[in-house]
């Protein structure tokens, strides 16, 4: 596996834990106008596989991420494969970033 997919792997845990301990509900509108919730509880790499564990409470309004991710399919078009992973893990370390920033400036 990539050392670019691992770093991004820990730096998308690290801020999940973070949105978990402050309780934050992070809600994008990535193609559509209806928001989705992305509440991820943690990503997990073996051998050649990545799954985003999902939370499921997200009463039907979830982004809806792939359960398992193959990082040798590098085809463009492959589903669960490379690109697609490396386009959720950037979504989710966007989303949560800005709710980071949020928590980090707001004005007491």
């Amino acid at each position: 596996m990539k050392k670019s997919v691992i770093n991004l792997i820990n730096e998308v845990n690290e801020l999940c834990e973070f949105v978990q301990e402050n309780h934050m509900h992070v809600v994008c509108y990535d193609g559509g106008t209806w928001p989705m919730v992305i509440d991820v509880t943690g990503v997990e790499h073996k051998n050649q596989f990545v799954y985003i564990k999902e939370n499921e409470s997200s009463s039907g309004y979830g982004y809806g991420f792939e359960k398992r991710y193959n990082v040798n399919k590098t085809d463009e078009y492959d589903m669960g494969g490379l690109k697609d992973l490396m386009y959720h893990l950037r979504l989710i370390r966007k989303e949560y970033k800005k709710a980071f920033k949020y928590a980090n400036n707001k004005p007491f």
